[in-house]
């Protein structure tokens, strides 16, 4: 009797273990796996020091400056300044603006303008921002190859970029050229900033 115990009991091992494996087998041969996330809001911002500007009275001799009173301070250029800079007399505001952007990836921030009179002819802008660029006329001309123009915002348009990570601060000074052959005249622009990631 005991023999014959021993020879079912591994009788039935031999049969369970094929009987596991194939099941094992059997389980299917694809799986899957869910992947799930969101798109969240870039943690960007961009913060301007005025909503509003002013030159105040300027013209193509220089003389009505005031250095007491006029908000900006004339300076001639030149025909041959060695940029696309029309030849007149660029005002600088003396007043900064300035802008901090917060910005956790790399960014780029592009200006135009939205609406304008009086400063755009044909192509031609002469509304500038000098980038860095000190208020005060005796230096200025050091600082002309800062001036980016300020073009409308139906075509090409400038753009400065940066890292993010860390907030950054800077200035520029609000530049308008008068041109000899120009008639008295109001201007104004309405210049639009936009921050985006890279």
């Amino acid at each position: 009797m005991a023999k014959r115990f021993v020879r079912l009991v591994a009788a039935a091992i031999c049969l369970v273990a094929p009987l596991g494996w194939v099941a094992r087998a059997d389980a299917g041969t694809t799986a899957t796996v869910e992947i799930t996330g969101q798109i969240v809001d870039t943690a960007m911002s961009l913060t301007l020091s005025t909503s509003s500007f002013s030159l105040g009275d300027v013209d193509a001799t220089g003389n009505v400056y005031n250095p007491a009173t006029s908000l900006a301070a004339p300076f001639e250029i030149g025909p041959d300044n060695g940029y696309f800079i029309p030849e007149g007399l660029a005002w600088v505001s003396k007043q900064t603006l300035g802008f901090t952007i917060t910005s956790s990836v790399d960014w780029t921030l592009s200006y135009c303008s939205t609406t304008q009179s009086g400063t755009l002819d044909g192509a031609t802008s002469l509304l500038f921002l000098a980038l860095g660029m000190p208020p005060d006329a005796a230096s200025a001309p050091a600082y002309i190859g800062s001036f980016a123009s300020v073009t409308a915002c139906s075509g090409l348009h400038a753009s400065i970029s940066g890292n993010g990570g860390a907030d950054m601060e800077t200035t520029v000074h609000p530049t308008y050229i008068v041109r000899a052959t120009d008639t008295p005249h109001p201007f104004s622009a309405t210049i639009q900033f936009t921050l985006s990631p890279i």
